[in-house]
């Protein structure tokens, strides 16, 4: 809905049998039989373009694609073979990232479609600036910071779950009480929890710091630069309504 609400649109409508269009979006080819079983991308894939590493998905709906994906695939009870699927899990995370970049026609320059090597990505916003790992040296730096983040996964709707049953969430690992996840480009980054440090958002103190290193470069850049270090959901979200 949030998606929809950019667009100034009227819904009309029509009736059930009259409708072809909601048809096929609604996961059926005309000349399909009820034996005929396709996978959800082979009808709709709009949602990878718009929001590949699930910041916009609620919790619930999070979880059950993870659960999805453990469930299209055959498990036996050795420990390897357990390794195996969450293997396969990620890359599929990583392939959805992936799938997302090639589909991206916007003509404004993204460090996302690139390997994060410092030739490749925007001078203006990163080289030039000599700002490029302020965010998580002053992460690193600030141990009170880093505690409030591995208590307040414990709060947090999501990662309280994957903190209490890691290997229920392939997507995401855990490492030193740290929760983290692949983003497009296969880097680790660190999950941050909704909860506060020192009275403030632990993701609100992130995106100030990332703001003061950058300057005004706007939404876009701005969210790419936390991406490289750090997710949590909504995360443009929360950069566009700050800058």
């Amino acid at each position: 809905m949030n998606y929809l609400s950019r667009f100034d649109y009227e819904i009309q409508y029509i009736k059930g049998e009259e409708n072809k269009v909601a048809d096929c979006l609604s996961c059926y080819y005309e000349n399909n039989t009820l034996a005929d079983v396709c996978p959800p991308e082979d009808y709709a894939n709009g949602d990878v373009h718009l929001d590949p590493l699930g910041d916009d998905l609620p919790v619930d709906r999070l979880l059950k694609v993870g659960a999805q994906l453990r469930a299209s695939r055959p498990m036996d009870t050795t420990e390897a073979s357990r390794q195996s699927v969450r293997l396969c899990e990620k890359a599929q995370v990583k392939e959805r990232c992936l799938e997302a970049s090639e589909m991206n026609t916007n003509p404004e320059p993204d460090t996302r479609e690139s390997p994060p090597t410092g030739a490749d990505e925007d001078p203006s916003v990163f080289n030039s600036s000599g700002m490029d790992e302020v965010l998580p040296q002053f992460v690193n730096a600030t141990e009170s910071l880093r505690a409030s983040i591995q208590t307040q996964y414990l709060e947090d709707p999501l990662l309280s779950k994957i903190i209490q049953d890691p290997k229920a969430h392939p997507a995401f690992s855990k490492e030193d009480d740290y929760v983290y996840l692949k983003n497009g480009k296969g880097r680790d980054v660190l999950c941050m929890p909704r909860g506060l440090h020192d009275g403030k958002s632990i993701t609100g103190i992130l995106i100030e710091q990332a703001h003061n290193a950058l300057g005004h470069f706007g939404t876009l850049h701005t969210a790419d630069y936390i991406r490289r270090w750090y997710w949590w959901q909504k995360l443009g979200q929360e950069v566009e309504k700050y800058c």
